[in-house]
């Protein structure tokens, strides 16, 4: 087990096989490499409101094996946060992004085998990528808006929630192999589509207006 300060962003951070902690103590570092190997590792990202902007940019977090958590904390920090890389790995893994005002773009997020929780309250989602992988996982998006993305459940018996309190539009849900549910609470949709590559689905919709297309 160790212990890991990331103070400033262009670093590369390479963990144990044990359950390490890696604290971003800059309030976000930009382009920062976390290699967090095996065991039950943890990352804590802070982002305070004197944070420059561009501080979430760039990561590349790889969590990799165990049942890694990773706890991104920005609810006084206004700001996007763009072009990132998050992979859980193996394991039951958690990840919980609480960042009211932050705008996500580009973010590509795997949460890989095993049953997985992501938990995402944001300003706004962007052109990103949510994949679940295997297993029995439940992912939760509430955001103002959530545009240009997409958010893949895969196989296992998973559980796909969504709040857009502004709208949802040109936005791909695939709900993979196993008895899925999803629970779509939506002011406004626009060119959403809902694919499932069967066994079970459950849908349940709250839709204050849709402009059409929405597909299955």
């Amino acid at each position: 087990m160790a212990n890991y300060n990331i103070n400033s962003g262009n670093l590369t951070s390479l963990g144990t096989d044990g359950a390490d902690n890696f604290y971003f103590r800059s309030g976000g570092a930009p382009n920062v490499v976390v290699n967090a190997l095996a065991g039950n590792d943890s990352v804590y990202i802070q982002s305070a409101q004197s944070a420059e902007e561009g501080a979430l940019d760039g990561l590349f977090l790889s969590l990799q094996g165990g049942a890694d958590s990773l706890l991104l904390s920005a609810d006084s920090w206004t700001g996007p946060a763009t072009s990132s890389t998050i992979r859980a790995g193996a394991g039951g893994d958690s990840l919980t992004l609480n960042a009211d005002f932050v705008q996500l773009s580009g973010y590509q997020v795997f949460l890989g085998d095993g049953s997985d929780s992501l938990a995402a309250t944001l300003s706004a989602v962007q052109t990103t990528t949510f994949n679940a992988g295997s297993g029995a996982d439940t992912v939760t998006i509430t955001a103002e808006s959530v545009e240009s993305g997409a958010a893949l459940l895969g196989s296992g018996a998973d559980q796909l929630n969504l709040v857009a309190s502004v709208r949802s539009q040109s936005q791909l849900f695939e709900l993979g192999g196993g008895s899925d549910n999803g629970n779509f609470d939506v002011a406004y949709a626009s060119a959403v589509t809902i694919r499932e590559v069967r066994v079970t689905i459950k849908l349940l919709f709250r839709v204050e207006q849709m402009l059409l297309p929405l597909s299955f």
